[in-house]
């Protein structure tokens, strides 16, 4: 069983680095040596308006009279097109956080057994911290881009053009982050694999 977690992570880690898609809301994280923290769900700790206020606030600079009343002349049409992205990037982002939590409990499985197993696993352990502050990172960035393009989905823009000009804004800013992230998720991998493969090595050979 311990061999085929390890040929798992082999084949999911090499996969993860061509890998271009997004994620967020899902149960609860279980991972017990790379520790990963599910991110509260802003929109049962925050009303939409409290958002929308402080993405406002946040990015005041950043938006001119004649961007808001171009946008208020559209925004209804905008709108429809962020519900199209909304349905496809959440299908994405899904995707993508299964992946990285079923990754680090597979990590962590080839971890515990092999101590049991008296095989060293510090430099797996080692490898793994980068992928699981990072991964934290994204999962943090994805909660609140899930949460933006939410409120844009489903606010009145005509009502309030620039509480949806700022949200837009931060959700362009939210979406560049998560591309970062990605990145340096799989910066990671290489090291990972590395050691995945170098543990592979310590096993005892299986019978037959």
């Amino acid at each position: 069983m311990l061999r085929a977690h390890i040929k798992y992570l082999s084949i999911v880690f090499c996969a993860l680095i061509g890998a271009t898609i997004m994620t967020v809301q899902t149960p609860p994280v279980q991972a017990e040596d790379v520790f990963l923290v599910e991110p509260a769900d802003t929109s049962q700790t925050t009303t939409k308006d409290q958002r929308i206020s402080q993405r406002k606030t946040e990015l005041k600079a950043q938006i001119s009279e004649q961007s808001l009343k171009t946008l208020a002349q559209k925004c209804k049409k905008v709108q429809k097109t962020i519900a199209a992205i909304k349905t496809k990037d959440e299908k994405a982002l899904i995707i993508r956080h299964d992946f990285y939590t079923s990754s680090a409990n597979k990590l962590n499985y080839i971890v515990d057994n092999l101590k049991k197993q008296n095989i060293s696993s510090t430099a797996l352990e080692a490898a793994g911290q980068p992928f699981g502050v990072a991964v934290n990172k994204y999962l943090s960035d994805a909660r609140a881009y899930k949460a933006a393009i939410d409120d844009l989905a489903s606010m009145d823009c005509t009502k309030d053009t620039t509480g949806f000009r700022a949200t837009i804004l931060s959700a362009q800013q939210l979406r560049a982050q998560l591309a970062s992230d990605v990145a340096t998720i799989k910066n990671t991998f290489t090291q990972i694999k590395a050691a995945v493969e170098q543990a592979k090595t310590k096993l005892p050979k299986a019978d037959g």
